[in-house]
């Protein structure tokens, strides 16, 4: 587990996906052994500084118990109210989020100082976050709440909130790629899928393609209009409003972007497990077998990556799909599990 973002978890910065990553971590038998020493190191501290409290047991299990319990007890009979966000979640910029521990915690937060190990999972059953995930080469159907209806490709994530509809504003956070076909409700509230700090899709009633990894953000209006708000900076931002048939792709490093027409049912041809090449270089297609099959590919030689095609290839599995490219671009394609290696005919 990374150790920043333990300590951003510590005091309360990381995002909702950090939170729920961290509280999963704690699960695993290295999350178990090292909750275990903090708490038995943490609790020795506390009880050699504190003058409110005092507890004999310093057996980490015993310790948890008598929380626990008294977890059980407020469950029953609340001692705070828990403000809820009006179904928006947190940017996946570091911040504040408000306390959500009741007053048993913070009693047990006298004991030990890293209490938030104890109840993460507690924390994680608690939340009204939904995420939605898919397996390399996998892709999804998700009905939302507001009836809109999201298609998710392989290697792909989607989080929202199970109330976010009732909201004055829908949104979703997506890392991967999708297809939405999003609902127009009668109160025109707007949805919104982020992608990224610096990007998201806003739109009231269209059907569009989102993708988006680490290097880029590729968006492609099929039907209806949306508006993309673009952040280049922190004291910026752009409005670009996409009509049908439109393409806009963002450089998530740079903060620029280029806006093309293309055939829109060329990009979102995955969902139907076909994928359309219209004037497709190979190193667009190597990035597909990466990100969203998970193969480690392996180019023989460079020059190969320029070559640029026209056609369809079944996408039912991952040998369909190179075998289809061995055709396509008359290619010598061999494959050791996960590794693929590409070399001229």
């Amino acid at each position: 587990m990374d150790a920043e973002v333990l300590n951003r978890y510590f005091q309360g910065r990381c995002s909702t996906e950090e939170m729920l990553v961290v509280a999963e971590w704690f699960k695993s038998p290295e999350g178990q052994i090292y909750l275990s020493s903090q708490l038995d190191e943490d609790f020795l501290l506390a009880g050699a500084s504190s003058s409110e409290q005092c507890i004999s047991d310093t057996d980490s299990e015993k310790l948890l118990e008598k929380i626990m319990a008294a977890k059980e007890a407020t469950d029953i009979a609340p001692l705070i109210h828990i403000e809820k966000t009006e179904g928006v979640l947190p940017q996946k910029t570091s911040q504040k989020h408000p306390s959500v521990f009741p007053l048993w915690a913070r009693y047990a937060a006298v004991v030990t100082g890293v209490l938030v190990l104890a109840f993460a999972f507690w924390i994680t059953s608690k939340t009204d976050t939904i995420m939605e995930k898919t397996a390399f080469g996998e892709t999804k159907t998700v009905i939302l709440p507001d009836g809109s209806t999201v298609i998710l490709n392989g290697n792909s994530s989607l989080q929202y909130q199970t109330d976010f509809h009732l909201a004055e504003i829908r949104e979703v956070w997506l890392d991967g790629e999708a297809f939405f076909s999003i609902a127009h409700l009668p109160e025109n509230q707007k949805f919104i899928v982020n992608t990224s700090d610096n990007f998201n899709v806003e739109v009231l009633g269209t059907t569009f393609n989102v993708l988006t990894r680490e290097e880029k953000t590729k968006v492609v209006l099929n039907t209806g209009k949306i508006k993309l708000n673009i952040r280049p900076d922190e004291n910026t931002e752009e409005h670009l409003v996409m009509n049908p048939g439109e393409l806009v792709e963002f450089d998530n490093l740079s903060t620029t972007y280029i806006k093309r027409k293309v055939n829109p049912e060329a990009h979102s041809s995955w969902k139907s497990k076909k994928m359309i090449f219209e004037n497709t270089s190979l190193s667009e297609i190597l990035l597909l077998l990466e990100h969203t099959y998970g193969l480690e590919v392996e180019v023989a030689d460079t020059s190969l990556l320029s070559q640029k095609v026209n056609g369809t290839i079944p996408t039912e599995n991952v040998e369909v799909l190179l075998e289809g490219l061995t055709h396509v671009f008359s290619l010598k394609i061999s494959r050791d599990n996960q590794k693929v290696i590409i070399e001229n005919q």
